[in-house]
């Protein structure tokens, strides 16, 4: 061997070790934002990732959909008491040392209801018996609602208004973890300082403005999740396109999210009645098909395939949506509205996808917009009044499609864009007939009529579902597992070289 080839050899194999040595650090970029990863407003994206990682999850889902033990090991529903029974496991302590006990577990389930601010409790706890006793800005007090009970140091018992058989499954969603109280602020919701769980990784290093570390207690790996694209650094994954080398992408199995336009209550125009009828015809959904993006048209708040979906699909009609537009007064489509969209600093490729379609289509009638960045993930009243719709995804929900109405009900999470108020009796009829149903079959059917209801009174406007993107460095990262969360990366499952 000559001694040119000889000298390349050696610098492959230490390129190679160099690389396979920087792998058990993994460099994350997720998007350019000022919002640290942990943030209550941070996209679901990557605070779901966040808390799967540092908070972990009370119970897991296996890969044919069933429940594992996680922090709960056992759990059952007490058909004679009809309560559900929940157990931590043993020896569990969070990051700061202490230990988790069945008093930590209630007040991660409640704390929610206690806050002033908005979270997506009221929608899947909303009905725990007795919990409109509890009043937005209270103090957290143990034992206070009848429907959860302490039982001692490790158990805990839910009460709910009616039994469902899929409140096992939403104990899976890492957001309702388990958090020590003594970490955060008054409000219940954000951080004093560092975040701390009881997950496989430890937050050993807060965002500083660009970056969090996380470290795995158990093998030492490091994670850097970058909110800020740096020259220097290497990234291995990330949620956007063209940032990592030898660029591989990963799409969920499933759709992760809904593409919705929520409906302002607040403002003058869509507070119009021929709005929302001229938008059941204005939007041409067939425009709405990216495979890159992940993006698939769709009419309705459920995703394909799902149980409980309406047989009917809203059609592309332009004569009707200009009928009814013309009846709208001209002064208040004179404007370019200003359509806030749920994102980072700037507009993803997949957001400016959404704009120039729906520019297009809407200007056919006179609807002037523009999108711009928001970070609220739940509205406040200026920016309902300012602006007639809002942009965000849903999580697609595949176990319980109840959930998803449950936004959308007088008491949801979202004060300004949900149900009309001459809809809300109705609405909550139907919601609260699906929950009382004593069969599937019956469940099923109420739900179709949910779904046809939302449908014809646009409630909101539902333009695609979206599955989940991810791009990774193919010579650092050999596969991302087995993901079995279609909005959540699992950091547990990555498979390095």
């Amino acid at each position: 061997m000559s001694l040119v080839l000889r000298v390349l050899k050696i610098f492959s194999i230490g390129i190679l070790l160099l690389e396979n040595a920087l792998a058990a650090e993994i460099n994350i970029f997720w998007d350019k934002s000022e919002v640290a990863p942990y943030d209550i407003h941070a996209p679901g994206s990557i605070l779901s990732l966040f808390n799967m990682a540092v908070r972990g999850q009370l119970l897991s889902i296996n890969n044919k959909n069933g429940l594992s033990p996680s922090h709960i090991s056992k759990f059952h529903y007490d058909f004679e008491r009809k309560v559900y029974v929940l157990k931590l496991a043993d020896g569990l302590t969070f990051h700061n040392g202490r230990k988790v006990t069945s008093q930590d577990l209630e007040f991660s389930i409640l704390r929610g209801f206690y806050s002033p601010d908005s979270s997506f409790f009221k929608t899947y706890f909303g009905d725990i018996v007795g919990i409109e006793k509890i009043k937005p800005g209270s103090k957290y007090k143990t034992g206070f609602i009848e429907g959860v009970r302490v039982v001692n140091e490790d158990v805990i018992e839910v009460k709910l208004t009616s039994p469902n058989p899929a409140f096992f499954h939403s104990l899976t969603t890492p957001y309702f973890s388990l958090v020590p109280i003594e970490e955060l602020k008054s409000d219940y919701l954000s951080w004093k300082a560092k975040p701390v769980g009881a997950g496989e990784f430890k937050v050993v290093s807060e965002f500083d403005g660009i970056k969090t570390v996380l470290k795995n207690e158990n093998n030492n790996q490091i994670i850097n999740i970058y909110n800020e694209r740096v020259d220097e650094i290497r990234f291995d994954i990330s949620f956007v396109a063209g940032v990592v080398a030898n660029e591989k992408s990963y799409l969920s199995s499933r759709p992760a999210g809904i593409r919705l336009m929520t409906i302002s209550l607040e403002n003058e125009l869509s507070a119009n009645p021929n709005f929302r009828e001229g938008l059941k015809y204005l939007v041409d959904r067939s425009k709405f098909s990216n495979t890159n993006l992940g993006i698939a048209p769709l009419s309705q708040l459920l995703p394909t395939p799902f149980w409980g979906r309406s047989s009917k699909e809203l059609d592309f009609n332009l004569e009707k949506a200009q009928f009814y537009f013309s009846k709208i007064p001209k002064d208040l489509l004179n404007k370019v509205y200003e359509i806030p969209v749920f994102a980072g600093d700037s507009l993803s490729e997949k957001h400016l996808f959404y704009e120039k379609h729906l520019k297009d289509q809407f200007e056919q009638v006179g609807f002037k917009i523009k999108f711009i960045t928001n970070q609220e993930k739940f509205v406040s009243k200026k920016t309902a009044i300012n602006a007639p719709l809002y942009s965000a995804a849903m999580v697609a929900d595949y176990i319980d499609p109840l959930v998803t109405f449950s936004a959308f009900r007088k008491n949801g999470h979202e004060k300004y864009y949900k149900v009309q108020k001459t809809l809300e009796s109705k609405y909550e009829e139907l919601y609260k007939k699906a929950i009382n149903s004593e069969t599937f079959g019956e469940r099923l059917e109420v739900v179709k009529q949910l779904s046809r209801f939302t449908q014809d009174n646009l409630i909101t406007l539902v333009l695609a579902e979206e599955k989940k993107v991810i791009y990774f460095n193919s010579k650092i990262v050999k596969s991302l597992g087995l993901q079995l969360y279609p909005l959540t990366l699992d950091l547990q499952q990555l498979e390095l070289f």
